[in-house]
């Protein structure tokens, strides 16, 4: 669909033995970091859920030694408290540890955290829905300080709590995703 306007000559060749439901250490293939910050596997798997919330005046862990796999801020007084709540809205998913920390740069660089650590306990199916959660819970839990409306400009909408109270239509979109898929 995205050639429809420049009319140019495309060919679209499928991949030989890779198969949708496969995760990276399906492939066999050694992993290569796309990016300092996102230097190890499971830190790439969680970047589209905690890399949601970086623009929330949160620190999502640049600066640590776990970018992507810990986020936090000052205005988070009680890890602990946070971690069990987390731990028990994504159970099965992701699991949180309590942690503080000092960012080393980016958001609140040589401050305080108080924060969790993520990791994920299966393949995530649906990580960026998850991050809109966790943005959610966030939001609740921490406004006026979580700035959440900050991520409007990346979520393409101007009132970022209204969209996470529309209920999202998955299946209609897959449906219409489906026809577009090699795989």
């Amino acid at each position: 669909f995205l050639n429809r306007d420049i009319q140019a000559e495309l060919r679209v060749v499928p991949m030989k033995g890779w198969r949708r439901s496969m995760v990276w250490e399906d492939t066999g293939l050694p992993f290569l970091s796309p990016s300092p910050n996102l230097a190890e596997l499971e830190s790439v798997k969680l970047y589209p859920v905690i890399g949601q919330i970086e623009w929330c005046r949160l620190s999502v862990g640049r600066g640590t030694n776990s970018p992507f796999r810990i986020f936090g801020a000052p205005y988070i007084k009680d890890p602990e408290a946070l971690a069990q709540d987390l731990n028990q809205e994504f159970e099965g998913a992701l699991k949180f540890e309590p942690r503080f920390f000092i960012p080393q740069s980016s958001v609140f660089q040589g401050e305080l955290c108080g924060g969790v650590e993520v990791s994920s306990l299966k393949p995530l199916d649906h990580p960026a829905q998850l991050g809109l959660r966790l943005s959610a819970l966030l939001d609740e839990r921490y406004a006026p300080q979580f700035e959440l409306e900050a991520m409007s400009g990346h979520l393409g909408r101007s009132r970022v709590r209204e969209v996470l109270k529309i209920p999202m239509e998955t299946e209609h979109w897959r449906d219409i995703r489906r026809q577009y898929l090699l795989y």
